[in-house]
């Protein structure tokens, strides 16, 4: 193979991946968007939609703690064209729900289609990163976020039109699965099965412990924004309803648009210092949002949160990613520690607002980012990385 058509085949690799990242945003934005039909259709409390979104979470979790051991078997393209399938076929049973264990269900099924893509995905990036020579995985990171904004864009004018649940879902799955699908041809090969590669329960190592921690942290805050920013707009920053989305609007975007400098930024001046200034940077919109309890400062506060976290979650699973042979097997545990925070970050935040109010719960998300800085600090490269 000629290096010409060495560099046009990784190409179409990497625009291949970038398909499947923004796939599963569209999975994860418009199931977000379709939950208000959801709850209203089966008439569920705040607290038994909770469970059925905890179920999900479970889902994910179980699932990306079996995925090293999956992957290393299947091979990583396998595992990803089965996650695409799965995540476009599981996005069609919440309407078939008529009970809360029916959307539980569900709800667990769509977390393990969503683990699977999300490991295999990721290791995928990797992967084709250590190949490439250069960061890639932020620009990655960022067309999930691009899906996310979309996916959720398309159910909201879905539900404006008049669709519940069920329409909004199907056309959702429809695109979703057919941006996947067409991606499928141009991954890259399987990686030869290895016998006793990657045993599903296998103890990470200590920096692999300490990437888990810094993502954990990220998604910690990351699903705290993302419950409680509204409520925190309304309530104390008095915004009202029709401006308390501004803030996790402007957190979403923030990250999705700094994702895509974000490669240029670890070629540039390393990891070590992306992932510590991000931390400070996501400090300081938190100190913002908090000491200055105002509806346009919170906003910007919570924007410069989404700037600061960005690309903390890309770099910790780059860096997973390029621990071990296998990368798949190496970005498992970083996912399971990291997104165990994503499921704790938002009831923990509410247990803090009902003990001492949201302000201070909120704040206290700020010691989270000096996780970010001090282990991130200790586990991550501080070279640059050429382009």
């Amino acid at each position: 193979m000629t290096a010409l058509s060495s560099n046009a085949v990784r190409a179409s690799e990497r625009a291949a991946i970038l398909a499947v990242f923004l796939q599963l945003g569209v999975f994860a934005g418009a199931w977000a968007a379709a939950l208000p039909a959801v709850k209203s259709g089966l008439a569920l409390s705040d607290r038994a939609l909770g469970l059925a979104l905890l179920s999900f979470a479970g889902g994910s979790i179980a699932s990306t703690l079996a995925m090293g051991a999956v992957t290393a078997r299947l091979g990583t393209r396998r595992a990803i064209c089965i996650g695409v399938l799965a995540t476009a076929a599981t996005l069609l049973l919440p309407p078939l729900a008529h009970t809360l264990p029916e959307l539980a269900l569900a709800a667990a099924a769509m977390g393990v289609a969503m683990g699977l893509l999300d490991v295999s995905m990721n290791g995928a990036a990797g992967a084709l990163e250590e190949r490439w020579g250069a960061p890639l995985m932020s620009s990655f990171h960022g067309a999930f976020s691009l899906g996310g904004l979309g996916g959720a864009a398309l159910g909201g004018a879905l539900a404006g039109a008049g669709f519940g649940a069920a329409g909004q879902l199907t056309v959702a799955a429809a695109l979703a699965g057919s941006v996947g699908v067409a991606a499928m041809p141009f991954l890259g090969p399987d990686a030869p099965a290895v016998p006793g590669r990657g045993p599903a329960l296998a103890l990470p190592s200590r920096r692999m412990l300490g990437l888990g921690v810094v993502a954990a942290s990220c998604f910690v805050i990351e699903g705290a924004v993302g419950d409680w920013s509204a409520i925190y707009l309304d309530t104390v920053a008095g915004s009202g309803l029709a401006l308390a989305s501004a803030g996790y609007a402007g957190f979403s975007i923030a990250m999705a648009a700094v994702r895509f400098a974000g490669d240029g930024a670890v070629a540039a001046v390393g990891a070590r210092a992306v992932l510590c200034g991000g931390g400070a940077v996501a400090a300081a919109g938190l100190a913002l949002a908090v000491l200055v309890p105002l509806p346009l400062a919170a906003a910007i506060g919570f924007a410069f949160v989404g700037l600061g976290l960005g690309n903390v979650a890309p770099v910790a699973f780059s860096a997973a990613a390029r621990g071990g042979a296998d990368p798949a097997a190496g970005v498992a545990p970083v996912a399971t520690v990291g997104y165990a925070g994503l499921l704790l970050g938002p009831p923990v935040i509410g247990f803090l607002s009902g003990a001492a109010g949201l302000r201070v719960a909120l704040a206290c998300l700020i010691l989270a980012t000096g996780v970010v800085v001090a282990v991130g600090y200790s586990v991550a490269d501080g070279r640059r990385r050429r382009t």
